[in-house]
C-alpha cells in the first residue's frame, strides 16, 4: 500500500478490481472528477502504476491494497479499511472472475473461491460502507453483476447463480434505501472487452459465440453513469443487451444461450 494518506477535504471512492477493466475505467473516472481513491486488486504492480499515473495526472490522493477478496482474511481487512474510513462517497465492487467446466468436473475449491468473491464480498463490503452513506444520506453503491445473471448457464452454474444473486441483492438493496439519497446499482455488462482476452486461450475465441454485442469498459461506464442519474437498480450497457433480458424470460431462449456458450471462456469483468 502507498503511504500517502487520502485526504479529508474531497471525496472518496473504493474500487475493487481497479487494476484493469470496467474496474480501472471506474478509477479512472472518478479520479478525473476529483475523487480520492482507495484502489483495490490482486496484481500489485498493476496498482502501483496506476496509482502513480493516477495522481500524476488528476492530483488526488490514491492509496492501493493488493487483496485478494476471495480470502476472508485479506476481505475483512479491506472492510476495516472502510469501517474506519470517516465517510464513504462511491464503493464500486467490480472484483469478479469467470471459468468453463461442469461442475462435478472442477475442484470444489474453484466453485467456493468464486462464491466468496461473488457473494460474501459483495454482502460484507455492503455491510461496511452502506450504513456511513446512509447517516451522511449521499453515496454511491455499484455492484457489478452480468448478463449472464438472467441465463442458463451450463458450463458455468456457479457463475451465473453468483452473478444473479449479485443483481438480486442490490437490486433489494436499492428498494430498501429509498428515500435516503443514496443511489444503489446493479450493474450488468455482457461481454466487455478488457486485458483478460488477451491471452492464447481467447486468440480463438469467436465473439458471435456469446450472446450481445462486444462492449468497451469505457462504453460500460458511460452507462453506468447515466443510469445512475435516473437512479435506477439495474444498469444494462448496450440496447441489444437489453433486448436480450427480454429475451431470456423464455426458459427456451436462456437454455440456448447457455448451451452456445458451454466450453468457452468467461470474460471475469461480465
Amino acid at each position: 500500500m502507498s503511504e500517502e494518506k487520502l485526504g479529508s477535504h474531497r471525496k472518496v471512492a473504493v474500487i475493487t478490481g481497479a487494476s484493469s477493466g470496467i474496474g480501472e475505467v471506474f478509477a479512472r473516472r472518478l479520479a478525473d472528477a476529483g475523487h480520492d481513491l482507495l484502489i483495490v486488486a490482486r496484481r500489485k504492480e498493476l496498482l502501483e502504476k496506476q496509482a502513480t499515473d493516477l495522481r500524476d495526472k488528476t492530483g488526488v490522493k490514491v492509496e492501493w491494497e493488493s487483496l485478494d477478496l476471495a480470502d476472508s482474511s485479506q476481505l475483512d481487512q479491506l472492510v476495516r479499511r472502510i469501517e474506519e474510513m470517516s465517510s464513504i462517497d462511491f464503493l464500486v465492487h467490480a472484483a469478479g472472475f469467470g471459468y468453463m467446466g461442469d461442475f462435478v468436473e472442477l475442484p470444489i475449491e474453484k466453485h467456493l473461491r468464486m462464491l466468496d468473491l461473488h457473494t460474501t464480498a459483495t454482502v460484507k463490503l455492503c455491510y461496511a460502507a452502506l450504513p456511513k452513506m446512509i447517516r451522511a444520506k449521499k453515496g454511491v453503491l455499484i455492484n457489478v453483476s452480468s448478463l449472464a445473471s438472467w441465463t442458463v448457464g451450463p458450463g458455468q452454474c456457479v457463475y451465473n447463480s453468483s452473478k444473479a444473486f449479485i443483481k438480486i441483492f442490490t437490486e433489494s438493496l436499492h428498494a430498501e434505501v429509498r428515500g435516503t439519497n443514496v443511489m444503489v446499482q446493479a450493474l450488468c455488462p455482457g461481454v466487455t472487452r478488457t486485458g483478460f482476452h488477451n491471452t492464447e486461450e481467447f486468440a480463438k475465441f469467436n465473439s458471435s459465440d456469446m450472446p450481445g454485442p462486444w462492449m468497451s469498459p469505457e462504453d460500460v461506464v458511460e452507462e453506468s453513469f447515466a443510469s445512475l442519474a435516473q437512479n435506477r437498480a439495474v444498469c444494462v450497457p448496450g440496447l441489444k443487451n437489453r433486448v436480450l433480458t427480454y429475451l431470456f424470460s423464455s426458459d427456451t431462449i436462456r437454455r440456448l444461450a447457455g448451451d452456445k456458450v458451454r466450453k468457452r471462456p468467461v470474460n471475469e469483468s461480465v
